[in-house]
């Protein structure tokens, strides 16, 4: 496939929202892809033109999936913290166009193939494969990187398979890099479109149209209004809008300190070139901060359109913030626990806390880590090695709450001797669950060991309705099953250690 910035020169990428450096890099949507997502927002403008961008006081609550990607060894896999860190940063730049994110799902996906190369044709067809098979929101998947081949790539969209993904250190206070992409998501192209795989030099006269992947694009005026045909150049060249003036990729390497461009660029008619350096769909990465009126009327006429139509099924409900801190009731800081094989983790419940996030490492969370999000205040853990430090913590949040500072970590040492157990399998059947909308069903499966667990789903007439199996890590595990329809279900889980049944309600 053809891909845009395939160029040698390494790019400035930071932001200003967070005032920290992020990498260098570029996007890697593909030129095919950038034609597709154009045409749709032309599709739209045409169809849906009537729907503007009005401020109602209403905010619009999109769904979002973060698909955290780890080797088939479950290693390599982004912190679950950054998640939070980075949505919270996405949110800021769209709270203008009165729309928040909302996390749907942080989904565990073991998979060397995705994790390695998501742009690889293997890779590409277990991305398609997941965000088929998660068809509820906003699909990011969070890999090792976005390209192998090119490893300058930061993210990129993917408009056939509708899903976004991004190198995981891009996941993280800089929120730029994926409000970007979710712009090519709701039909933006770059302001610069066009020129995306031919540099503009000052010596050669400006052409009227450029290449981009044998498709001819017209070169943008800046002059808005000058006409072509009858037609404003403005809204039928480059990205299509009037107002994001017009820029030829200038933004690319580019390091003015104060975002203001004094380059020597004109357009066909020789008039001076005056981009906007803030706009979060250019490439003056240092600089980004906003989209422009127009881009916001396109970003909420995709998502008012048929195609996005998932993206409103269900009518979300914000929930209240969480606005105080968990406390930890065992082990707390400094505690020396009993053994090692058997170490419970408790803490309190916070008010309007629906999941907790635990985290924790060997000396520090950033050696070993280990992350689960689960809905209970206790977690048991049975691998650990014994006189060993471990640091832990515990962040509570709901779903659209979740931008509160992530708590220091506590420590605790482990005993040098095992604790005795009656009843050592007793763990398998801490199951609870939860419905999760349009027949499916989240369970909550604390697993005393790693290993391969069956599932099993029955209607009461005994027909098997789901069976499928799962390789579950110490802790808590998040288990989606999709059953289809309302009803109540019998659930059988096998475990190395024994077996429960139960029952599921959903309505």
């Amino acid at each position: 496939m053809y891909k845009l910035l395939t160029f040698s020169m390494a790019v400035l990428f930071s932001t200003l929202l967070t005032g920290q450096q992020a990498p260098t890099g570029m996007c890697g949507t593909s030129a095919e892809d950038q034609l597709q997502i154009r045409d749709r927002m032309f599709k739209n403008r045409e169809e849906l033109g009537h729907i503007v961008q009005t401020r109602t006081g209403a905010i619009r609550y999109i769904p979002v999936n973060y698909h955290l990607v780890a080797k088939a060894d479950r290693t390599g896999r982004l912190r679950i913290g950054n998640v939070f860190t980075n949505l919270c940063a996405i949110n800021k730049i769209y709270e203008d166009q009165e729309i928040q994110f909302y996390i749907r799902n942080i989904n565990f996906v073991n998979n060397d193939f995705l994790y390695d190369n998501p742009s690889s044709d293997l890779g590409r067809g277990w991305a398609t494969s997941l965000a088929n098979n998660n068809r509820n929101a906003v699909n990011i998947i969070c890999a090792s990187k976005a390209n192998a081949a090119e490893p300058g790539v930061l993210a990129f969209y993917n408009p056939g398979g509708d899903y976004i993904v991004s190198g995981n250190a891009q996941v993280n206070g800089n929120g730029t890099t994926l409000a970007h992409e979710i712009g090519h998501f709701f039909s933006l192209a770059h302001t610069f479109f066009g020129w995306e795989a031919t540099t503009y030099t000052c010596n050669t006269p400006t052409p009227t149209t450029v290449n981009l992947g044998g498709q001819v694009v017209n070169v943008e005026y800046a002059d808005r209004n000058k006409r072509i045909n009858g037609q404003l150049s403005c809204k039928i060249s480059s990205d299509g809008f009037c107002d994001t003036p017009a820029d030829y990729n200038l933004g690319f390497g580019w390091v003015g300190g104060n975002c203001a461009y004094v380059g020597c660029a004109k357009d066909p008619d020789n008039l001076p070139l005056d981009p906007e350096e803030k706009n979060i769909m250019s490439y003056f990465l240092n600089c980004l901060q906003f989209f422009s009126a127009e881009q916001k009327a396109a970003i909420l006429r995709d998502y008012s359109s048929t195609a996005r139509s998932y993206l409103r099924t269900v009518t979300y409900t914000p929930q209240a913030d969480v606005n105080q801190a968990v406390k930890i009731i065992a082990p707390t800081d400094g505690d020396l626990t009993e053994g090692f094989n058997i170490v419970k983790l408790e803490w309190e419940a916070v008010p309007n806390a629906t999941h907790y996030m635990v985290e924790m490492g060997e000396g520090s969370l950033t050696i070993k880590n280990t992350g689960f999000i689960t809905r209970r205040t206790d977690t048991t853990l049975t691998n650990l090695v014994s006189n060993k430090r471990y640091v832990w913590r515990v962040f509570a949040y709901n779903a659209n709450s979740f931008c509160h500072t992530q708590p220091n970590p506590v420590t605790f040492t482990t005993g040098r001797f095992p604790v005795s157990s009656d009843n050592p399998g007793a763990d398998v059947a801490r199951v609870n669950w939860y419905q999760a909308g349009n027949g499916q069903v989240v369970m909550e499966v604390n697993s005393p060991i790693e290993s391969e667990s069956h599932f099993e789903f029955f209607n009461l007439e005994g027909k098997s309705c789901s069976k499928f199996s799962r390789r579950l890590q110490v802790g808590s595990n998040a288990v989606e099953v999709d059953l289809g329809a309302a009803g109540t279900y019998v659930y059988r889980v096998t475990h190395s250690t024994g077996s429960i049944t139960g029952k599921v309600f959903i309505q």
